[in-house]
């Protein structure tokens, strides 16, 4: 795909009023929203923002920037990926925090933590119940919502320096189709 250096006119004249509505949208979410001409307001300015994003995405030049940007992705989730490979998987704990609730509600709001950490138990996968904390049914209703936890958000299978930043965190999590997430963490304190 080719185009001139110059963007055209369409392409500056839709950026320009995509700006204005991202502005105007802000500036709307600083209002009480609870009013019906803040709602009716709200709506216009998505279904304007909507159209214009659908005709600045048919521009050559709006489509040469969403493939460099898919590229550029593309090649990070590589590059992420073989890092992982080259450090290996962790072992992940899998487990319920209950934070000062009682353990009915913890599981009722899924109070999970997924932490990745070294070494291995030596089988695949344990299962450890505080049996003076809870009942029979309250491990199997945990464990059922544990599988959803999993299955909506994944589980984690590393954390570990950054790659080229030792003082950041790097958590990846692995959803239940095979793909990766990555998260940045820097504790600046």
């Amino acid at each position: 795909m080719t185009f001139n250096i110059e963007p055209s006119s369409e392409f500056v004249r839709l950026t320009a009023e995509a700006d204005a509505l991202h502005r105007q949208i802000d500036n709307l979410n600083r209002q009480d929203p609870r009013s019906e001409l803040w709602i009716e307001t709200f709506g216009m300015l998505m279904r304007q923002l909507s159209a214009v994003i659908d005709a600045l995405k048919a521009t050559p030049e709006q489509q040469y920037i969403d493939q460099i940007r898919k590229d550029e992705f593309e090649a990070d989730e590589q590059n992420m990926t073989a890092e992982l490979a080259r450090r290996g998987r962790m072992t992940t704990g899998l487990s319920l925090s209950p934070e000062g609730q009682s353990i009915d509600d913890a599981v009722m709001y899924q109070r999970f933590a997924s932490v990745a950490v070294q070494g291995t138990p030596g089988v695949p996968l344990v299962i450890i119940a505080d049996m003076q904390m809870m009942s029979a049914a309250q491990v199997v209703k945990c464990l059922r919502k544990m599988a959803d936890h999993i299955e909506e958000d994944g589980i984690a299978v590393y954390h570990g320096p950054w790659p080229d930043d030792s003082e950041s965190d790097w958590w990846v999590g692995e959803q239940v189709n095979g793909t990766l997430w990555h998260l940045q963490f820097r504790d600046d304190r």
